[in-house]
C-alpha cells in the first residue's frame, strides 16, 4: 500500500497556485503564494511513514522555499512599481522589506530541510537557497553590514555544495561569482581582505565564461556582462588609481565583448555607460598627477553617453540608459565648472539644462520606472540640483520640500553642504 499517496493532493495544490502567483502580480500574486504555503506546510506537517522524510515531504520543503522566496521578490516588486502618489509610500516600502526578509528567512530554512544525505543539500535546493540568502544580505547591507557579510558567505558555501556535485555549471558559477563581488563590496574594514576577495570573484567569472557552453544552454552574453559590471565595482573600490584604472579598462574590454553577442540588449550598453563614467570619475580624480588628462576624461564621458543613448535607441523609455545620460551630464558640468574656465560657463549651464530636461520627465513620465523609493528620492534630489544650477530656484525648493514631505529626513543636512544647492539654502534653511 502507497502511503504517500493522499499527500500528492496537497502538493499538487500547493504547486498549482504557486503556478497561478508565478502569473500574477501584486496583491493577485501574493494571494496565490500565500495559500501554496498553507498547502505545502499541510503535506510537511503530515506523519511520514518511516523515520526519515518521503519524497512528498521533501519535495513540500522546496516547494515551500520557492514559495517564500518568490513571495518575497513578488512583494518588493509590487512595492516599488506603486504609483509615485501613493500616499506613504516610504513607509509601504519598509514595512514590505521586512517582510520580505520574513519570508526569505524561512525560505531559507526550508531550502536546508532539501537534503541527499543529512549533511549535503541537494544542488538545486543549494543553489536557490545561496540566492536567497544573496537577497537578503542585499536587504540587510544598508542597516547590517556585518550581518550582511555573513549571508553571502553562507550563500558563497551553499554554491560551493551545489558546485561540488556538479562542478562545471557556468550559471550557479556565475552567481557564486557575484555573491563573492557583493561581499568584497561590503567588506570595507580590511583593504587587504576586500583586494582578495575581489580577486577571488573575478577568477570565478572567468571560470564561468571557461565552462560556458551553448548545448548547455549557457549565456555567454550574460556571463560577460555581469563580469564586466563587476569589474566596475571593483574599481570604484580599489586601493589605487593603477589597480582602479585597470580594473575599468578591462571591464569596458568585457562589456564590448558582452554586446557583439547581441546588438539588441539594453543591459551590456548600459552597463557598459557605467564602466566609462566610472573611468572618467577616476580620471577626473587623478587629474593633479597627470598631465593634458581633462582631454581623457572629456573622451571617457563622451564615451559612457555614446552608450547609453545606443541603450535608448533599441529602449527609448529605459530609464537606466535615461539616468545615465543625466549622470554624464552632471558630471561634465561639474568637471568644467572645477576647471574655472571663463569661455567655458555657457557649456557648464548647457549641460545642466540637459540634465534637468532628463531627470524631470523621468521623474515625471516614469517614476516606477526607476525602482524604489530611496531610488526615486536620488532622481528628484539630483533634479533639484539641476534647476538651482540652471537658476530656477524656486522649483529646486519645491523639490526639496516635496521631499521632504515625503520622510526624507536628511534633506536639509545635504542641502547644507551641497555646492550644487548653495542659491537654495536661503529658501530652506530658515
Amino acid at each position: 500500500m502507497n502511503t504517500n499517496i493522499p499527500l500528492a493532493y496537497p502538493k499538487t495544490e500547493a504547486e498549482n497556485f504557486q503556478q497561478r502567483g508565478e502569473r500574477r502580480r501584486g496583491s493577485e500574486a501574493v494571494q496565490c503564494f500565500q495559500q501554496a504555503a498553507v498547502k505545502f506546510q499541510s503535506v510537511i506537517q503530515s506523519p511520514a511513514t518511516d523515520s526519515s522524510p518521503s519524497d512528498q515531504h521533501i519535495a513540500a520543503w522546496f516547494g515551500l522555499g520557492e514559495t517564500l522566496q518568490t513571495w518575497a521578490q513578488a512583494s518588493l516588486d509590487a512595492a516599488a512599481a506603486l504609483p509615485d502618489n501613493t500616499p506613504n509610500l516610504g513607509v509601504i516600502e519598509k514595512t514590505t522589506q521586512r517582510e520580505a526578509i520574513d519570508l526569505l528567512r524561512r525560505s531559507i530554512e526550508a531550502y536546508k530541510q532539501v537534503t541527499t544525505s543529512p549533511a549535503t543539500m541537494r544542488v538545486d535546493a543549494a543553489v536557490n537557497c545561496g540566492n536567497a540568502l544573496s537577497s537578503l544580505a542585499e536587504l540587510l547591507e544598508d542597516t547590517d553590514q556585518s550581518q550582511a557579510a555573513q549571508l553571502l558567505s553562507q550563500a558563497c558555501d551553499c554554491y560551493s555544495t551545489a558546485l561540488q556535485q556538479e562542478e562545471n555549471d557556468a550559471s550557479t558559477i556565475n552567481n557564486l561569482a557575484d555573491a563573492l563581488t557583493q561581499l568584497a563590496a561590503i567588506t570595507t574594514d580590511d583593504a587587504e581582505r576586500q583586494s582578495q576577495i575581489f580577486q577571488q570573484a573575478m577568477n570565478t567569472y572567468e571560470r564561468a565564461c571557461s565552462v560556458s557552453s551553448s548545448e548547455n544552454g549557457d549565456d555567454l552574453p550574460s556571463l560577460l556582462m555581469n563580469w564586466g559590471s563587476a569589474l566596475t565595482t571593483a574599481a570604484k573600490h580599489a586601493p589605487s588609481y593603477d589597480i582602479a584604472i585597470g580594473r575599468v579598462e578591462e571591464a569596458v574590454l568585457r562589456l564590448k565583448n558582452s554586446i557583439l553577442f547581441d546588438r539588441a540588449d539594453t543591459d551590456p550598453l548600459n552597463a557598459l555607460g557605467d564602466a566609462y563614467l566610472a573611468k572618467a570619475e577616476l580620471l577626473a580624480s587623478s587629474l593633479i598627477e597627470r598631465q593634458g588628462g581633462d582631454v581623457d576624461v572629456q573622451k571617457a564621458a563622451e564615451a559612457a553617453l555614446k552608450a547609453y543613448e545606443a541603450s535608448l535607441g533599441i529602449n527609448r523609455t529605459s530609464a537606466e540608459a535615461i539616468l545615465g545620460c543625466a549622470d554624464v551630464y552632471m558630471f561634465i558640468a561639474r568637471f568644467l565648472h572645477q576647471q574655472q574656465q571663463q569661455h567655458m560657463v555657457e557649456k557648464v549651464k548647457e549641460m545642466w539644462a540637459r540634465a534637468e530636461q532628463l531627470l524631470s520627465s523621468t521623474t515625471l513620465a516614469n517614476p516606477k520606472g526607476i525602482g524604489g523609493f530611496s531610488d526615486r528620492c536620488d532622481v528628484r534630489y539630483n533634479h533639484a540640483c539641476a534647476l538651482a544650477r540652471i537658476g530656477r530656484v524656486e522649483e529646486a525648493a519645491a523639490v526639496l520640500r516635496g521631499l521632504i514631505q515625503m520622510g526624507v529626513g536628511s534633506v536639509l543636512e545635504d542641502v547644507g553642504r551641497d555646492e550644487d544647492l548653495e542659491s537654495v539654502r536661503g529658501l530652506l534653511l530658515v
